[in-house]
């Protein structure tokens, strides 16, 4: 994913079954970071060139279960999952680190 391959109103879709799963409705982007070992021993964290870690929220419709949140076309959204979606523009495996439930008219 690049900086730019995202965008606040793409639609994102399921990408084995191309179900759709909500829209794009936030982006956030920060220098991407890794920690890397000195010929001392010492751990430090270095920014990685031209890499970003890329942030997005996603408005979804569907309905809390026992089983978890599933979206009205019937993906299962869990937290920690890694799930291969497709926009517009581009196709990647995003894990899902936050779940916000919302009813409607919130």
């Amino acid at each position: 994913v690049t900086r730019d391959s995202l965008s606040v109103g793409d639609a994102v879709y399921e990408t084995e079954d191309s179900l759709l799963i909500g829209t794009i409705a936030e982006i956030a982007y920060e220098d991407a970071k890794k920690e890397y070992v000195g010929d001392d021993g010492e751990v430090f964290i270095a920014k990685i060139p031209e890499c970003y870690d890329v942030t997005f929220k996603v408005l979804v419709n569907g309905k809390n279960t026992e089983t978890g949140f599933h979206t009205e076309s019937g993906v299962q959204l869990l937290y920690g999952k890694e799930i291969e979606i497709k926009t517009p523009s581009v196709k990647t495996k995003p894990k899902i680190s936050d779940l916000e439930i919302y009813t409607a008219g919130e």
